[in-house]
């Protein structure tokens, strides 16, 4: 009876070696060519077609669209950084408002939450929600990587989930902070997320980086960053905690807290 399933057993040890051995080389190989592809396109599209590219990923999402996704409320660390930085704030502005579930979580804490949102059926969807709910439909369409023009001063800014991190360029990231500092005085609180650099992989941006580069100089346009890349969700941009803090001070807010848990996120005074 040992003998009948030894030859099995040996070629059973053998193929689990190999797939051991080959599965590493094999997943290194397939994210190396995801990053070349990305690579390329983030350096043949132009800056105006990289937006429509993330503008039409959030059009056919159903999730961030959707009327159960936006009146799920704040995520557990929003909730947590909201209590810890914001507790004198009464009015906020959300740039990046998607389809209305931060405003119209805050509302329902008693805030008077504004916000804004560059995709066009979002802004559709956030103020279907708002009202169905009896509140005011009052979010407002702004340019992609732009703060909506307004003379009402807030007491603290949001910055909805991932939306600062889908703004391409250091330059475009600090111009759109400076502009939001604008909009509230010293001392007040901004709170935004984003993908970290901590836990991915950094021959991946390298490599990206290296092949949009190389294109893009051919087409004589500004490079891309470290921490640049073109996927599902449009262009993101991963960072370290050096240039959140280095960008914040730029655009106006000195670092208070950066975390990494449950979801990237960092939350800067104004000054």
């Amino acid at each position: 009876m040992r003998k009948r399933y030894a030859p099995a057993l040996i070629i059973f040890v053998v193929s689990t070696r190999c797939w051991y051995k080959l599965i590493r080389p094999l997943n290194r190989f397939t994210s190396f060519l995801s990053s070349c592809f990305n690579g390329f396109w983030l350096g043949i599209l132009a800056r105006k077609e990289i937006q429509e590219a993330g503008n039409f990923s959030y059009s056919r999402s159903s999730l961030y669209s959707g009327q159960e996704y936006n009146r799920s409320g704040l995520f557990d660390w929003e909730e947590k950084a909201l209590k810890k930085h914001f507790y004198n704030c009464k009015s906020l502005l959300v740039a990046g408002a998607g389809g209305g579930r931060e405003v119209f979580a805050l509302r329902k804490m008693g805030y008077d939450a504004k916000g804004f949102e560059c995709n066009r059926q979002l802004v559709s969807s956030a103020n279907e929600l708002l009202r169905a709910e009896g509140m005011v439909p009052d979010i407002i369409y702004a340019p992609p990587d732009s703060c909506a023009k307004s003379d009402k001063m807030f007491e603290g800014l949001i910055v909805g989930w991932g939306a600062y991190m889908h703004i391409q360029g250091r330059k475009a990231r600090i111009r759109f902070l400076r502009d939001m500092r604008k909009r509230v005085k010293e001392g007040a609180p901004l709170l935004i997320s984003f993908w970290s650099q901590a836990h991915s992989c950094r021959d991946n941006f390298h490599t990206c980086m290296v092949v949009a580069n190389l294109i893009r100089r051919l087409l004589g346009r500004d490079c891309v960053e470290f921490g640049d890349e073109l996927g599902s969700r449009g262009f993101v941009h991963f960072f370290t905690r050096e240039e959140i803090s280095d960008e914040l001070r730029l655009g106006g807010f000195d670092l208070e807290e950066y975390s990494t848990e449950r979801h990237a996120h960092a939350v800067g005074i104004s000054r």
